[in-house]
């Protein structure tokens, strides 16, 4: 069985040969160029974390010193759940926002020295900047304070946040 290449074996040939070409060449183009592109610059932000990094190392850093009296004077020796709303009631009045909605509540004693008291609040404001500070004067509070939970949302009236946080005081 002797078949003779014909023109038309030839054709076909030099199509899919074309085909092929141009198939790579525009994977190369669509996947793999860019692709290289990619890596060399994650590998230049790679250079540019690690250089950050070295020099971060060779400062020296004092500040671990004062941390933990700072944290351990935050935490009082009674909960007093009563300055704590007081402060709350101040810093939304301070920040132009409206509790809507509070509740505490004592988290489970255990064996320890430190025990926890949580808090529930709702306000809602006019702007998200005045959640915003109310935010912030409360973490910068003279007690030692954790948000566990923060759902702000957007509504027709303004801005409605739900804020969970944590103080914490010694037995």
């Amino acid at each position: 069985m002797n078949q003779k290449w014909t023109r038309s074996y030839t054709l076909l040939f030099v199509a899919s040969f074309i085909g092929a070409g141009l198939l790579y060449g525009s994977l190369h183009v669509g996947l793999i160029r860019p692709l290289a592109m990619e890596e060399s610059r994650l590998d230049q932000e790679l250079a540019m974390y690690e250089k950050s990094a070295t020099e971060l190392e060779d400062i020296p850093n004092d500040k671990n010193d004062f941390a933990a009296p700072t944290i351990h004077q935050q935490i009082p020796t009674e909960k007093a759940t009563a300055s704590v709303v007081e402060q709350l009631e101040q810093v939304a009045k301070q920040s132009n926002v409206t509790i809507t909605y509070m509740d505490a509540r004592d988290l489970e004693k255990n064996n320890i020295q430190v025990q926890a008291a949580s808090y529930f609040v709702e306000v809602d404001a006019a702007e998200g900047i005045a959640v915003t500070n109310f935010l912030e004067a409360i973490l910068h509070n003279e007690r030692f304070i954790t948000v566990d939970m923060l759902d702000v949302r957007r509504s027709e009236v303004g801005v409605h946040a739900i804020i969970t946080f944590t103080t914490y005081y010694t037995n």
